[in-house]
């Protein structure tokens, strides 16, 4: 079925990229999105999201006082002229003892989609060795989110998050926005619940943990793309800043 909640206050967790990256506080702005929840039931074997954590309203809004003591990660290349019309510009990563925060600035236009493929305990044995092929085309996010992803040995893909639309909350089962296990079957990817909603030039995500199977020992490593959301075709806008978009060579963690 591309390339962020039970939320309790726990301890905040910094990430940094593999290799020394640009950082910078959170400024990015956007427009407020009024009554979006976009809330998934938890399916059995799963947690219910919830938004009204203490500290992070998921709103598609970047606000500097929620996401302070976040990671950012920042683009300074302009996109290429396919491309044009859209852009990544910065993702911010925080988790807590529960619940994994994600933010991604950035803008869409119709036909492509952000993807963010995450290794949910970067050098362990769990998840899809590279050259992993990634080959569902049962829904729009599934297509968007198919591919090779070439990856360094110690980044195997276990999860992705994708949206193809902006200025919404993503519902539950929904198509076009969301999270997905593409690890377990490559080849039929199975929704994840989270809680999502994007402005027009912000998405703010947030996914219980125990979702994505991380255990309180495990780093996480994230990598965001942006592309055509049924070609293979990406920009060559990265988040973290990468110089080959068509393979994973920079990605943030998250201890």
């Amino acid at each position: 079925m591309l390339l962020l909640a039970v939320l309790a206050a726990g301890c905040g967790g910094e990430s940094t990229d593999n290799i020394p990256d640009a950082t910078a506080n959170p400024t990015h702005d956007a427009t407020t999105i009024d009554s979006l929840t976009g809330a998934d039931a938890a399916p059995d074997g799963q947690v219910a999201a919830d938004a009204s954590a203490p500290g992070f309203v998921i709103d598609g809004v970047i606000n500097p006082a929620e996401w302070g003591a976040a990671n950012s990660h920042v683009n300074s290349i302009a996109v290429d002229g396919a491309f044009a019309g859209n852009a990544l510009s910065q993702l911010l990563t925080y988790r807590d003892s529960t619940t994994l925060y994600l933010a991604i600035g950035g803008s869409l236009t119709a036909g492509n989609a952000i993807m963010l493929y995450l290794d949910h305990d970067l050098a362990g044995a769990d998840g899809l060795a590279s050259p992993a092929s990634l080959d569902d085309s049962a829904g729009a996010l599934d297509l968007a989110l198919s591919r090779v992803l070439i990856t360094p040995s110690e980044f195997r893909v276990d999860y992705a998050f994708g949206v193809l639309d902006m200025n919404r909350a993503a519902a539950p089962g929904d198509e076009r926005m969301g999270w997905r296990d593409v690890g377990t079957n490559p080849l039929s990817f199975a929704q994840v619940v989270g809680e999502t909603v994007c402005s027009l030039d912000a998405c703010e995500t947030s996914i219980p943990l125990a979702n994505l199977a991380v255990n309180p020992s495990d780093q996480i490593g994230v990598a965001v793309r942006l592309g055509s959301a049924t070609s293979g075709v990406l920009s060559n806008q990265t988040l973290p800043q990468d110089a080959a978009p068509n393979s994973i060579n920079v990605y943030a963690t998250v201890p």
